[in-house]
């Protein structure tokens, strides 16, 4: 059979923008952080594979998921069973969960009920199929995905220190055999696929029907039979009800001496519903003998015996021994010692499993990979594994419920010894000290506005453990995004969004850290997408986070202001569907203002203004070029709207007149100027005359029909009553430490999303993780006085700075961001994505109609 060798690339074109690091096999370091970047394979595309793709992918390492079956789900992807061995999903039709929701959900990503689906507090196995569609569609893990691909064998290359791995396409019989080498490997193939068989004797001579669960689909083959189902575990129990609809009589055997509490009332409520001990004998004629002695001639036995450990694939030379109960040796169930870190597993403890351990084994095998955790030594794991192995075996017996209790008990201690050691990292490396989670503190924080900032917020904060009321005035969220018709009333209309408008930054730039704004088939594909596609990625991003119940809609915020005396805030809002809607006043331990600055119109002063009759309105309540057909139009305003808006309302008007601030011409609309007659640039207006006539400072002039400034936007929070500790006018607000916090207010009153230069939605994350983490007692800010210091040091060198182009400062503002983040460990921009940000910027610059398709 012809092996083809070769280096793994992603060929998707966004994942190969997010994760050309790992495209050489050699290992990539952030200079930045120290940090190494890895090629790492995912066998197994369940939930324990799907979680680690996304921690391994938050940590910035190249991923690929071999996946052998046509979809994700790992055993939730039902699978119509027949007596082959090559069905990996033991789910039958009417298998509920038997845990509530919130026990099989990750815990960034709630497992709420969804409008028309399953709602059920344990719903059937499809709904939480359907969980994991949306997690990998939310997390962009599907293009990560080779779906079809069995992998058949996995070695380490010792000289190389790398992992080959070989798969093949399982839709052909002979299948070519792709060989490809990785960094590191995580097996998250589960355990639920290979059954376990009792030994008993007479087993193989029993010739009438016999099976295990994994194969187990409908009660209907069983009509009118007499069947023994073998398993006292949730499983055995369960089919054997099911089957007592229809069978002629069930008997259930299991190990217990005696009846096992569960099967009591079942057992007195059937009369064909028997228990019995363990089966002893199987007779050729059909008779199986018990070891209590009972007996009974069967037709069919139906063993919910559990499954064996399996990974054929897996060549370890020794080193790892798996039989059909264990795996080992493995240090905290995840590295086996001698090949560790490159080696590790997800999802291998059976007793008792939640999504969220799934989730704190994939981000330490994540975390250890990039360099952020350090293992002890091979010589320490193996001597913990021993000391676990031994503590194990002087265990008295104990109930499934103590079991339980004490594996929860262990998964937090796994989760909480992670945390510890990363609190410790952070306090030897930052100068401001943090409290450990058990001097946390829990506020209660009102975020003003549901767009991104106040999204991106409130998700922070859940993460933090704070109780969080996002209140929002317009009846859906998205802020800017929410599109709004523009009618007579046109000061109550919040967004500036027009119909054409498309992002002005492409994908990468606009997306959140662990939130992909992946093309969605059937929406708007484009690198640069229409604003709805915008509003539907913060849609997403607040179902997937669980947000939208944290909104109250249609809520006007009228008054803020601190209640000194219990240092807490006063918030008052209204009704806004109401003309006389009452006031509601509520107390907060602290407020974050996301309110956003594009709302309020700034216009310019120019001579004659006032007493110039026709038309004149602001871009804010601009939708759509057609009330401006045939008419003389000049727009104000030399940024990136105003040039747009005057190349579309081109296209009806009769003529276009753009007045900047320039000089000279400004370069981006050199071409548009040159290619269109109708289109001419102008310096900006001197004087508006009562005729109609327009002067400008260059000494020309038109007699125009309309003006349309496109001449930016004040900061405006009327709402807010702070007694002059913060001043706002049109241009600027502060002071405000790190744009983000008033010194003498800090930290229980915030603000996100104030710069307005430049800026992208990771700064805005960024932001928000701090907020939440100085409120949760995590960080410490510095005190008032150092603060003021700090903001009065920045304003100074920015007096003495050079004029700079707009490149060189969206470079420095894309550095700065870097800084920022490091008040919270927030990951740097990748090298890969300022680069992205800054061509754009200069194809925008060049080619400001068509930039956006280059």
């Amino acid at each position: 059979m012809k092996i083809n060798v070769h280096v793994t690339r992603s060929v998707h074109h966004v994942n190969l923008l997010r994760h050309q690091r790992g495209q050489s096999m050699s290992m990539a370091v952030d200079a930045n952080t120290m940090q190494s970047y890895k090629h790492v394979c995912v066998v197994g595309a369940g939930a324990s594979g799907l979680v680690s793709a996304r921690e391994l992918l938050k940590e910035g390492h190249s991923v690929v998921v071999l996946e052998q079956n046509h979809d994700l789900g790992g055993q939730w992807l039902y699978q119509d069973a027949d007596a082959t061995a090559t069905v990996h999903s033991s789910i039958y039709a009417s298998l509920r969960l038997n845990g509530p929701r919130a026990s099989v959900e990750f815990s960034d990503f709630m497992f709420t009920p969804v409008e028309g689906r399953d709602t059920r507090n344990f719903p059937g196995h499809h709904e939480l199929f359907l969980y994991l569609k949306d997690f990998a569609t939310c997390f962009g893990l599907t293009e990560l995905i080779r779906f079809n691909t069995e992998v058949v064998h996995v070695s380490m290359e010792t000289p190389l220190h790398k992992w080959i791995v070989r798969s093949r396409d399982r839709r052909t019989e002979d299948g070519e055999l792709v060989e490809e080498i990785f960094d590191a490997v995580v097996v998250a193939t589960g355990h639920y696929s290979l059954p376990r068989l009792p030994k008993i004797r007479g087993m193989e001579e029993w010739k009438r029907k016999q099976l295990h669960c994994h194969f187990y689909r409908i009660p209907d083959p069983f009509q009118d039979e007499v069947v023994v189902v073998v398993g006292g575990s949730v499983s055995g129990p369960e089919i054997a009800l099911e089957l007592v609809h229809v069978a002629k009589e069930v008997h259930i055997s299991t190990k217990h001496s005696e009846i096992p509490h569960k099967l009591v009332k079942p057992v007195a409520k059937y009369a064909h519903l028997l228990w019995h001990q363990q089966i002893e004998l199987l007779c050729e004629d059909g008779t199986v003998v018990f070891a209590d002695g009972s007996s009974v001639v069967a037709d069919t036995i139906l063993y919910c015996t559990g499954y064996a450990y399996s990974f054929p694939f897996l060549d370890t030379k020794g080193i790892i021994h798996v039989d059909d109960k264990i795996i080992g040796p493995l240090y905290e169930h995840t590295f086996p010692p001698s090949l560790a870190p490159s080696l590790s597993f997800v999802g291998i403890p059976y007793k008792f499993v939640i999504f969220r351990f799934l989730e704190s084994q994939a981000r330490w095998i994540a975390q250890v990979l990039s360099g952020k955790r350090k293992l002890p030594s091979v010589d320490e794991m193996m001597k913990a594994i021993e000391e676990v192995q031994h503590l194990q075996e002087l265990q008295d017996p104990k109930n499934i419920i103590q079991v339980a209790a004490e594996i929860l008990e262990s998964f937090s201690f796994y989760t909480q010894r992670r945390i510890k050691a990363r609190l410790l990292r952070h306090r030897s490396r930052r100068s401001m000290p943090m409290a450990f989670d058990s001097l946390q503190s829990s506020k209660h924080v009102c975020v003003v506005g549901a767009g991104p900032t106040g999204l991106v917020s409130a998700r922070e904060l859940l993460r933090e453990g704070h109780s969080v009321v996002v209140l929002e005035q317009n009846h859906d969220l998205g802020g800017q995004w929410l599109y709004q018709d523009v009618g007579a009333a046109a000061a109550t209309v919040h967004s500036s969004v027009y119909a054409s408008l498309r992002v002005n930054a492409p994908r990468a730039s606009m997306e959140f850290t662990d939130f992909m704004f992946s093309p969605v088939e059937g929406r708007d594909t484009r690198n640069f997408p229409g604003h709805r596609e915008f509003f539907l990625y913060l849609k997403d991003f607040a179902r997937c986070f669980g947000l939208t119940e944290f909104i109250r809609f249609n809520t006007e915020v009228v008054h803020v202001s601190m209640a000194t005396p219990i240092h807490k805030w006063i918030v008052r809002s209204r009704e806004r569907r109401t003309d006389d809607g009452e006031l509601v006043e509520e107390i907060f331990d602290a407020v974050v203002v996301a309110t956003g600055h594009y709302s309020l119109p700034r216009l310019p002063k120019i001579k004659g203004m006032e007493g110039w009759k026709r038309k004149q309105l602001h871009s804010h309540v601009y939708r759509i070029p057609d009330p401006f057909q045939d008419e003389v139009v000049v727009v104000v305003g030399g940024s990136i709207s105003g040039s747009e808006i005057a190349l579309e309302i081109l296209h009806v008007a009769k003529e276009v007149h753009l007045s900047t601030k320039n000089v000279e011409i400004p370069e981006k609309l050199v071409k548009p100027v040159s290619k269109y007659a109708h289109m001419h640039r102008h310096q900006e207006i001197e004087l508006l005359c009562e005729d109609g006539t327009v002067l400008f400072a260059d000494g020309s002039s038109v007699v125009a029909d309309a003006i349309l400034y496109c001449t930016g936007y004040s900061y405006s929070f009327p709402f807010l009553d702070i007694k002059g500790f913060i001043n706002v006018d049109e241009n600027k607000i502060g002071p405000l430490y790190e744009h983000t916090f008033p010194p003498s207010l800090a930290p229980s009153l915030s603000f996100v999303g104030i710069p307005n230069k430049f800026t992208i939605y990771r700064f805005f994350e960024s932001q928000a993780k701090w907020i939440a983490q100085v409120l949760s007692g995590k960080r410490k800010l510095l005190s008032a006085e150092e603060m003021m210091k700090a903001i009065e040091e920045v304003e100074r060198h920015q007096e003495l700075e050079e004029p700079k182009n707009f490149i060189q400062v969206v470079a420095e503002i894309l550095e700065y961001y870097d800084r920022y983040g490091d008040h919270c460990d927030f990951p740097y921009i990748e090298d890969w994505r300022k680069e992205i940000i800054l061509k754009c910027l200069e194809n925008c610059l060049n080619n400001i109609e068509t930039f956006r398709d280059l």
